[in-house]
């Protein structure tokens, strides 16, 4: 009969699978909040004058962006009070535990962080295709065939962001750059790759300091009202705290993510 100490998890798969079913009930309806609000951001830039296009666009992305970061962090929270409930099968660290439990969302939030900024800027992206367009004439019915199959989408890599986008870059945090580098940023024109690029980046690292900041917030919270419980409990993680010692798991992907200096 093989040793219980072999499968450590096994008592907390139960658990382990509400809070799964839980966070993808969560993480599917902010993605589709996600594609309505990148539509209405599209809509409203679309008719916008170049000047207001990247304040309309960044209010709905502030919007979003903060029930994204709620979700993960709810998610967060159930992971690190199962994690305190069961240290000696969280190697003593729920937080890196949770951590490394939280890490395939993550990993789909910053994947739809570049699908939510196509959408907003161009109207579809490999979520929302257009089928066609129909002239309005007023009292006509009419009627646009809806294709079975859609070509494939174009990678992210080799989307160009508009122009006027570049206008929220101190937002993101994008530090100050030579002039001879800054490109214009009141028309419709295509950015560079490059640029791009560092728009993209950016918009990760705020999701990133936003997400840690709101981690950090709830495993305090969470440690705080864990004051009742023995502190036997905690005894190892104090131990392993004072020594020094490192958590093995990280949130990949997320610079700043759980470094306090950073945010």
């Amino acid at each position: 009969m093989k040793d219980r100490r072999d499968t450590p998890h096994d008592s907390l798969a139960p658990a382990l699978e509400a809070i799964l079913n839980l966070a993808v009930d969560d993480l599917t309806e902010i993605h589709e909040d996600g594609l309505r609000s990148a539509m209405n951001a599209h809509f409203e830039t679309e008719h916008a004058p170049v000047t207001r296009k990247a304040s309309l666009f960044h209010r709905h992305l502030v919007l979003w962006r903060r029930d994204l970061v709620l979700r993960l962090a709810n998610a967060y929270r159930r992971y690190f009070k199962l994690g305190i409930a069961h240290p000696d099968q969280t190697e003593g660290d729920p937080h890196g535990w949770a951590c490394a439990q939280l890490q395939p969302a993550v990993d789909a939030a910053l994947e739809w962080m570049g699908d939510w900024y196509i959408l907003a800027c161009d109207g579809e992206n490999q979520y929302v295709r257009h089928a066609g367009a129909i002239p309005f004439v007023p009292g006509q019915t009419v009627s646009l065939p809806i294709p079975l199959t859609a070509p494939r989408f174009p990678p992210l890599k080799t989307w160009r962001a508009p122009a006027w986008l570049f206008q929220v870059s101190p937002i993101l945090g994008i530090g100050p750059l030579k002039s001879e580098h800054v490109p214009a940023n009141d028309s419709e024109e295509k950015l560079g790759a490059a640029h791009t690029r560092l728009l993209l980046k950016g918009a990760r690292r705020m999701f990133s300091w936003e997400l840690g900041a709101a981690i950090e917030k709830v495993r305090n919270e969470e440690i705080a009202a864990a004051g009742a419980i023995p502190r036997e409990t905690f005894g190892k993680q104090a131990e392993e705290r004072n020594e020094g010692k490192a958590s093995k798991y990280w949130l990949k992907g997320t610079e700043g993510l759980v470094k306090k200096t950073d945010l």
